[in-house]
């Protein structure tokens, strides 16, 4: 992927000094020769005609928004930050999409509470260095 984008964003350079004052690109990876905005439609269908050519049948080119988000979410980037850099209205709109990539990080969350209960439950106090006796934690 990375290979691709930078073989764009080398094309759009060539096409930016060839075309001088023709050229109307604003830094869309996607755009018309001209560096135009293509009609809205245009990726999608240039995605299935080589997902179809490749055997890729059953995915589509909105699953890559969903790869996309719940890469962040897998990666603990904040509701607030996706929502707004996929352009949902509120970071409840993003949970409520996307409950499935937060339901792991939940399950991980539950863990390490349940550990440091566990570790507390062997002594009468928790260790100094615990999470729990931190001095930002207070």
């Amino acid at each position: 992927m990375m290979t691709l984008l930078h073989e764009t964003r080398t094309y759009h350079e060539d096409a930016k000094r060839l075309l001088g004052d023709r050229w109307s690109g604003d830094g869309r990876i996607v755009s018309a020769w001209d560096g135009s905005p293509v009609h809205h439609d245009t990726p999608s269908k240039q995605f299935r005609k080589f997902a179809d050519a490749h055997g890729f049948t059953s995915v589509h080119f909105h699953s890559l928004r969903h790869s996309h988000v719940v890469i962040l979410f897998a990666n603990n980037m904040d509701a607030v930050s996706i929502a707004a850099r996929v352009g949902h209205s509120s970071p409840e709109t993003t949970f409520r999409f996307y409950a499935h990539a937060v339901q792991r990080r939940d399950t991980e969350s539950a863990a390490i509470v349940q550990r440091l209960l566990d570790a507390a439950a062997q002594t009468d106090s928790p260790a100094p260095n615990s999470p729990i006796m931190h001095p930002n934690y207070s």
